[in-house]
Protein backbone atom coordinates (compact mmCIF):
# COMPACT_ATOMS: atom_id res chain seq x y z
CA UNK A 1 0.00 0.00 0.00
CA UNK A 2 1.12 3.54 -1.20
CA UNK A 3 0.67 5.80 1.84
CA UNK A 4 -0.09 9.58 0.91
CA UNK A 5 1.26 12.43 2.44
CA UNK A 6 -1.85 13.95 4.18
CA UNK A 7 -1.17 16.34 6.45
CA UNK A 8 -3.02 15.40 9.90
CA UNK A 9 -4.74 17.88 12.44
CA UNK A 10 -5.00 16.68 15.97
CA UNK A 11 -7.86 18.65 17.35
CA UNK A 12 -7.80 19.31 21.40
CA UNK A 13 -10.98 22.22 22.54
CA UNK A 14 -10.37 22.65 26.12
CA UNK A 15 -12.64 24.54 29.05
CA UNK A 16 -11.10 24.42 32.08
CA UNK A 17 -9.64 20.59 32.24
CA UNK A 18 -5.62 21.69 32.71
CA UNK A 19 -5.47 19.16 35.05
CA UNK A 20 -6.12 16.79 32.17
CA UNK A 21 -4.06 18.39 29.83
CA UNK A 22 -1.15 18.91 31.63
CA UNK A 23 -0.96 15.17 31.84
CA UNK A 24 -1.88 14.17 28.01
CA UNK A 25 -0.81 17.03 25.56
CA UNK A 26 3.63 16.83 25.64
CA UNK A 27 2.73 13.17 25.73
CA UNK A 28 0.83 13.20 22.79
CA UNK A 29 3.30 15.33 20.91
CA UNK A 30 6.27 13.19 22.06
CA UNK A 31 4.35 10.05 20.68
CA UNK A 32 3.75 11.21 17.61
CA UNK A 33 6.66 12.73 16.47
CA UNK A 34 8.21 10.09 14.06
CA UNK A 35 4.95 11.50 11.46
CA UNK A 36 6.41 15.28 10.25
CA UNK A 37 2.70 16.55 8.20
CA UNK A 38 0.82 17.06 11.88
CA UNK A 39 0.09 20.07 14.18
CA UNK A 40 -2.02 19.52 17.08
CA UNK A 41 -4.85 22.43 17.23
CA UNK A 42 -5.16 23.60 20.58
CA UNK A 43 -8.35 25.53 21.49
CA UNK A 44 -8.51 27.32 24.98
CA UNK A 45 -12.99 27.83 25.43
CA UNK A 46 -12.55 30.48 27.45
CA UNK A 47 -10.49 28.55 30.29
CA UNK A 48 -10.46 30.55 33.49
CA UNK A 49 -8.12 27.36 35.17
CA UNK A 50 -4.66 29.53 34.05
CA UNK A 51 -4.44 27.43 30.91
CA UNK A 52 -2.87 30.35 28.92
CA UNK A 53 0.14 30.55 31.08
CA UNK A 54 0.63 26.85 31.63
CA UNK A 55 0.58 27.10 27.82
CA UNK A 56 3.23 29.53 27.52
CA UNK A 57 5.55 28.40 30.19
CA UNK A 58 5.21 24.81 28.86
CA UNK A 59 4.69 24.58 25.42
CA UNK A 60 6.57 27.57 23.70
CA UNK A 61 8.77 25.54 21.81
CA UNK A 62 6.55 23.94 20.12
CA UNK A 63 4.26 26.84 19.24
CA UNK A 64 7.76 28.34 17.95
CA UNK A 65 8.34 24.98 15.72
CA UNK A 66 4.84 24.87 14.23
CA UNK A 67 3.89 21.40 16.22
CA UNK A 68 1.56 23.65 18.13
CA UNK A 69 -1.13 26.08 16.92
CA UNK A 70 -2.63 27.91 20.19
CA UNK A 71 -5.94 29.62 19.95
CA UNK A 72 -7.79 31.49 22.35
CA UNK A 73 -11.51 32.34 22.40
CA UNK A 74 -12.94 34.77 25.27
CA UNK A 75 -16.61 34.67 23.97
CA UNK A 76 -18.32 31.18 25.38
CA UNK A 77 -19.70 31.30 29.07
CA UNK A 78 -20.23 27.55 28.77
CA UNK A 79 -18.50 24.58 27.42
CA UNK A 80 -20.44 23.66 24.40
CA UNK A 81 -18.92 20.51 22.68
CA UNK A 82 -20.60 20.77 19.46
CA UNK A 83 -19.44 24.36 18.63
CA UNK A 84 -16.06 24.01 20.56
CA UNK A 85 -15.16 20.67 17.97
CA UNK A 86 -16.76 23.20 14.82
CA UNK A 87 -14.54 26.01 15.61
CA UNK A 88 -11.48 24.09 16.29
CA UNK A 89 -12.14 22.15 13.11
CA UNK A 90 -12.31 24.82 10.88
CA UNK A 91 -9.21 26.33 12.19
CA UNK A 92 -7.41 23.59 11.75
CA UNK A 93 -5.36 23.29 8.26
CA UNK A 94 -5.25 19.54 7.95
CA UNK A 95 -6.39 17.04 5.11
CA UNK A 96 -7.58 15.11 8.00
CA UNK A 97 -8.67 16.80 10.91
CA UNK A 98 -9.07 14.46 14.54
CA UNK A 99 -10.77 15.26 18.29
CA UNK A 100 -8.49 14.76 20.99
CA UNK A 101 -10.14 15.46 24.28
CA UNK A 102 -8.47 16.66 26.96
CA UNK A 103 -8.01 13.43 28.67
CA UNK A 104 -7.12 11.10 25.93
CA UNK A 105 -3.75 9.58 25.06
CA UNK A 106 -3.50 9.05 21.48
CA UNK A 107 -1.05 6.29 21.35
CA UNK A 108 2.15 5.91 20.01
CA UNK A 109 2.16 6.50 16.62
CA UNK A 110 -1.44 6.93 16.18
CA UNK A 111 -0.93 9.80 13.36
CA UNK A 112 1.14 6.91 11.40
CA UNK A 113 -2.18 4.46 12.31
CA UNK A 114 -4.57 7.78 10.91
CA UNK A 115 -2.17 7.57 7.88
CA UNK A 116 -2.25 4.33 7.11
CA UNK A 117 -6.33 4.03 7.66
CA UNK A 118 -6.91 6.88 5.07
CA UNK A 119 -4.42 5.77 2.71
CA UNK A 120 -6.08 2.35 2.43
CA UNK A 121 -9.54 4.11 1.83
CA UNK A 122 -10.01 8.16 1.94
CA UNK A 123 -13.81 7.86 2.41
CA UNK A 124 -13.72 6.68 5.95
CA UNK A 125 -14.57 7.99 9.70
CA UNK A 126 -12.58 6.52 12.43
CA UNK A 127 -14.56 6.06 15.31
CA UNK A 128 -14.37 3.75 18.46
CA UNK A 129 -18.19 4.45 18.14
CA UNK A 130 -19.41 0.97 17.21
CA UNK A 131 -23.49 1.94 17.91
CA UNK A 132 -25.86 0.74 16.50
CA UNK A 133 -24.15 -2.50 15.34
CA UNK A 134 -22.39 -3.65 18.50
CA UNK A 135 -19.45 -5.91 17.67
CA UNK A 136 -19.96 -8.52 19.69
CA UNK A 137 -16.89 -8.37 22.43
CA UNK A 138 -16.13 -4.53 21.36
CA UNK A 139 -16.06 -2.61 24.80
CA UNK A 140 -14.12 0.77 24.59
CA UNK A 141 -14.91 2.66 28.04
CA UNK A 142 -17.32 5.77 26.50
CA UNK A 143 -14.60 8.06 28.15
CA UNK A 144 -12.75 7.38 24.62
CA UNK A 145 -15.96 7.92 22.26
CA UNK A 146 -15.01 11.63 21.87
CA UNK A 147 -11.98 10.11 19.63
CA UNK A 148 -13.02 10.66 15.62
CA UNK A 149 -10.70 11.21 12.32
CA UNK A 150 -12.44 12.57 9.31
CA UNK A 151 -11.12 13.96 6.33
CA UNK A 152 -11.56 17.53 6.75
CA UNK A 153 -13.66 17.96 2.88
CA UNK A 154 -16.23 15.18 4.80
CA UNK A 155 -16.34 17.41 8.18
CA UNK A 156 -17.72 20.16 5.65
CA UNK A 157 -20.05 18.15 3.56
CA UNK A 158 -22.01 17.32 6.69
CA UNK A 159 -21.67 21.05 8.20
CA UNK A 160 -19.86 19.55 11.23
CA UNK A 161 -21.37 19.09 15.13
CA UNK A 162 -24.97 19.52 15.29
CA UNK A 163 -25.12 23.00 17.39
CA UNK A 164 -28.41 22.33 18.59
CA UNK A 165 -27.51 19.96 21.02
CA UNK A 166 -25.55 21.64 24.35
CA UNK A 167 -23.35 20.66 26.43
CA UNK A 168 -21.93 17.22 26.61
CA UNK A 169 -23.09 13.70 24.69
CA UNK A 170 -24.65 11.91 21.36
CA UNK A 171 -22.92 14.69 19.30
CA UNK A 172 -19.87 12.18 18.33
CA UNK A 173 -22.49 9.75 17.57
CA UNK A 174 -24.67 12.11 15.57
CA UNK A 175 -21.91 13.34 13.36
CA UNK A 176 -20.90 9.59 12.99
CA UNK A 177 -24.24 8.49 12.18
CA UNK A 178 -24.38 11.89 9.41
CA UNK A 179 -21.11 10.74 7.89
CA UNK A 180 -22.70 7.54 7.02
CA UNK A 181 -26.05 8.91 5.41
CA UNK A 182 -23.85 10.95 3.26
CA UNK A 183 -21.83 7.68 2.31
CA UNK A 184 -18.22 7.60 4.32
CA UNK A 185 -17.45 4.12 5.99
CA UNK A 186 -17.22 4.07 9.84
CA UNK A 187 -13.91 2.03 10.41
CA UNK A 188 -13.65 1.59 13.83
CA UNK A 189 -10.42 2.18 15.65
CA UNK A 190 -10.65 -0.99 17.83
CA UNK A 191 -6.37 -1.36 18.62
CA UNK A 192 -7.33 -0.27 22.80
CA UNK A 193 -3.48 0.78 22.41
CA UNK A 194 -4.95 4.22 21.10
CA UNK A 195 -8.00 3.87 23.31
CA UNK A 196 -6.13 4.98 26.08
CA UNK A 197 -7.42 8.30 28.85
CA UNK A 198 -7.42 9.25 32.32
CA UNK A 199 -10.12 8.38 33.93
CA UNK A 200 -12.32 10.61 36.25
CA UNK A 201 -15.81 11.15 37.77
CA UNK A 202 -18.82 11.22 35.96
CA UNK A 203 -20.28 14.92 37.15
CA UNK A 204 -16.51 16.04 36.08
CA UNK A 205 -17.73 15.59 32.17
CA UNK A 206 -20.06 18.06 31.79
CA UNK A 207 -21.51 20.75 34.53
CA UNK A 208 -23.87 19.98 36.60
CA UNK A 209 -24.99 22.50 38.40
CA UNK A 210 -28.05 22.60 40.49
CA UNK A 211 -28.11 26.78 40.71
CA UNK A 212 -28.53 26.89 36.88
CA UNK A 213 -32.36 25.30 37.60
CA UNK A 214 -34.98 27.54 39.27
CA UNK A 215 -37.25 24.73 39.73
CA UNK A 216 -38.63 21.68 38.05
CA UNK A 217 -41.97 20.19 38.08
CA UNK A 218 -43.47 17.04 37.20
CA UNK A 219 -46.95 15.36 36.27
CA UNK A 220 -47.79 11.71 36.37
CA UNK A 221 -49.45 10.74 33.17
CA UNK A 222 -48.97 7.21 33.82
CA UNK A 223 -47.04 4.59 35.61
CA UNK A 224 -44.93 4.81 33.32
CA UNK A 225 -45.01 8.24 31.59
CA UNK A 226 -44.16 11.57 33.31
CA UNK A 227 -44.51 14.98 32.05
CA UNK A 228 -41.08 17.02 33.04
CA UNK A 229 -40.88 20.87 33.24
CA UNK A 230 -37.49 22.68 33.79
CA UNK A 231 -36.93 26.11 34.75
CA UNK A 232 -33.86 27.72 34.79
CA UNK A 233 -31.94 30.32 36.30
CA UNK A 234 -31.92 32.38 32.90
CA UNK A 235 -35.98 32.43 32.52
CA UNK A 236 -36.08 29.64 30.14
CA UNK A 237 -38.00 26.31 29.97
CA UNK A 238 -38.04 22.77 28.76
CA UNK A 239 -40.91 20.53 28.74
CA UNK A 240 -41.21 16.97 27.26
CA UNK A 241 -42.98 13.53 28.06
CA UNK A 242 -41.02 10.86 29.02
CA UNK A 243 -41.79 7.13 28.73
CA UNK A 244 -40.28 4.45 30.54
CA UNK A 245 -39.65 1.77 28.15
CA UNK A 246 -39.29 -1.09 30.17
CA UNK A 247 -42.79 0.01 32.30
CA UNK A 248 -44.55 0.64 29.23
CA UNK A 249 -46.49 -2.59 28.65
CA UNK A 250 -45.63 -4.49 31.84
CA UNK A 251 -48.94 -5.28 32.87
CA UNK A 252 -49.33 -7.12 29.35
CA UNK A 253 -48.25 -10.76 29.72
CA UNK A 254 -47.42 -11.48 26.33
CA UNK A 255 -44.20 -9.15 27.17
CA UNK A 256 -43.28 -12.21 29.29
CA UNK A 257 -43.12 -14.57 26.34
CA UNK A 258 -41.24 -12.06 23.69
CA UNK A 259 -38.05 -10.26 23.03
CA UNK A 260 -38.75 -6.68 22.90
CA UNK A 261 -36.59 -4.70 20.70
CA UNK A 262 -35.55 -1.88 23.37
CA UNK A 263 -32.28 0.28 22.86
CA UNK A 264 -32.76 3.16 25.59
CA UNK A 265 -34.41 2.92 29.03
CA UNK A 266 -36.14 5.77 28.29
CA UNK A 267 -38.00 7.68 25.16
CA UNK A 268 -38.94 11.39 24.87
CA UNK A 269 -42.52 11.04 23.47
CA UNK A 270 -44.09 13.36 20.93
CA UNK A 271 -44.23 16.62 20.45
CA UNK A 272 -40.42 16.37 21.59
CA UNK A 273 -38.60 19.05 23.72
CA UNK A 274 -40.83 22.46 23.66
CA UNK A 275 -38.99 25.08 24.88
CA UNK A 276 -39.85 28.95 25.67
CA UNK A 277 -39.41 31.65 27.88
CA UNK A 278 -41.14 31.56 31.45
CA UNK A 279 -42.06 34.21 34.47
CA UNK A 280 -44.10 34.69 37.24
CA UNK A 281 -45.78 36.84 39.63
CA UNK A 282 -47.08 35.54 42.63
CA UNK A 283 -50.18 33.88 41.50
CA UNK A 284 -49.24 32.53 38.03
CA UNK A 285 -46.25 30.66 36.21
CA UNK A 286 -46.56 31.93 32.58
CA UNK A 287 -45.03 29.82 30.03
CA UNK A 288 -44.47 31.53 26.26
CA UNK A 289 -43.22 28.79 23.97
CA UNK A 290 -40.65 29.31 21.02
CA UNK A 291 -43.38 28.06 18.89
CA UNK A 292 -45.84 30.88 19.88
CA UNK A 293 -47.95 29.55 21.77
CA UNK A 294 -48.62 29.95 25.93
CA UNK A 295 -49.56 27.82 28.68
CA UNK A 296 -50.65 29.97 32.15
CA UNK A 297 -49.93 28.11 35.45
CA UNK A 298 -51.86 28.44 38.44
CA UNK A 299 -50.02 27.98 42.15
CA UNK A 300 -51.87 26.24 44.57
CA UNK A 301 -50.84 25.48 47.85
CA UNK A 302 -48.15 22.40 48.93
CA UNK A 303 -46.09 23.72 45.20
CA UNK A 304 -49.08 22.29 43.19
CA UNK A 305 -49.76 24.21 39.65
CA UNK A 306 -52.75 23.71 37.77
CA UNK A 307 -52.63 24.42 34.00
CA UNK A 308 -55.75 25.62 33.19
CA UNK A 309 -57.61 23.41 35.54
CA UNK A 310 -56.57 20.28 33.65
CA UNK A 311 -53.14 18.89 34.25
CA UNK A 312 -51.44 19.03 38.01
CA UNK A 313 -47.59 19.68 38.49
CA UNK A 314 -45.90 18.86 41.53
CA UNK A 315 -43.24 21.24 42.37
CA UNK A 316 -39.82 18.68 43.62
CA UNK A 317 -38.99 20.02 46.88
CA UNK A 318 -36.44 17.05 47.55
CA UNK A 319 -32.98 18.05 46.87
CA UNK A 320 -31.51 14.66 46.66
CA UNK A 321 -34.35 13.91 44.08
CA UNK A 322 -33.89 17.14 41.83
CA UNK A 323 -29.83 16.53 41.71
CA UNK A 324 -30.87 12.82 40.22
CA UNK A 325 -33.18 14.23 37.61
CA UNK A 326 -30.80 16.79 36.83
CA UNK A 327 -28.25 14.11 36.55
CA UNK A 328 -30.15 11.62 34.25
CA UNK A 329 -32.16 14.24 32.22
CA UNK A 330 -28.71 15.38 31.42
CA UNK A 331 -28.11 14.02 28.19
CA UNK A 332 -32.07 13.50 27.28
CA UNK A 333 -31.98 16.59 25.01
CA UNK A 334 -29.08 15.84 22.65
CA UNK A 335 -30.28 11.92 22.08
CA UNK A 336 -33.27 13.71 21.30
CA UNK A 337 -31.33 15.13 18.55
CA UNK A 338 -29.54 12.19 17.34
CA UNK A 339 -32.85 10.31 16.99
CA UNK A 340 -34.56 12.77 15.38
CA UNK A 341 -31.73 12.92 12.64
CA UNK A 342 -31.77 9.43 12.40
CA UNK A 343 -35.76 9.26 11.66
CA UNK A 344 -35.29 12.26 9.28
CA UNK A 345 -31.77 10.80 7.54
CA UNK A 346 -30.38 14.42 8.28
CA UNK A 347 -27.14 14.25 6.89
CA UNK A 348 -26.08 18.48 6.92
CA UNK A 349 -26.54 19.70 10.47
CA UNK A 350 -26.60 23.59 11.14
CA UNK A 351 -28.97 25.25 7.89
CA UNK A 352 -26.24 28.30 8.36
CA UNK A 353 -22.51 28.48 9.21
CA UNK A 354 -21.31 26.48 12.10
CA UNK A 355 -18.28 26.68 14.28
CA UNK A 356 -18.35 30.74 14.11
CA UNK A 357 -16.11 32.45 16.45
CA UNK A 358 -13.72 35.54 17.11
CA UNK A 359 -10.29 33.97 18.52
CA UNK A 360 -6.81 35.10 19.17
CA UNK A 361 -3.86 33.06 17.57
CA UNK A 362 -0.01 32.06 19.67
CA UNK A 363 -0.65 34.67 22.45
CA UNK A 364 -1.07 37.74 19.47
CA UNK A 365 -2.97 40.79 20.29
CA UNK A 366 -5.23 40.83 16.94
CA UNK A 367 -8.10 39.05 16.53
CA UNK A 368 -9.17 36.22 13.78
CA UNK A 369 -13.23 36.20 12.86
CA UNK A 370 -13.67 32.65 12.08
CA UNK A 371 -16.93 32.63 9.54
Amino acid sequence: MSLKPYKISFCIVCMNRLCQLSETLLKNIEDNAGYENIEFVLLNYNSQDGMEEWVKENMSEFISSGRLVYYKTIQPQSFSHSHSKNLAFNLATGHIVCNINADHFTGTDFANYVNREFSDCENIVLTPIDFPRARRGFRPAKDVFGKVCVLKKSFEQVKGFDERMKGYGFEDFDFVNRLELSGVKRRLIDDFAFLKYISHSEESRYDLKEEMINSIYVHYVSSSKTEFLFLDAQQRFKRFLVADNFGEGSANYDNAYRTRDIKFETTIMRPGIEEGVWREDSADVYLNFDSGRSDVLCKRDFGLLRDKGKIKFYRLSDAKLVKEIINSSYFIPNRYIMERNLVRKLVRANPNRFGAGVVFKNFLESPIDVA
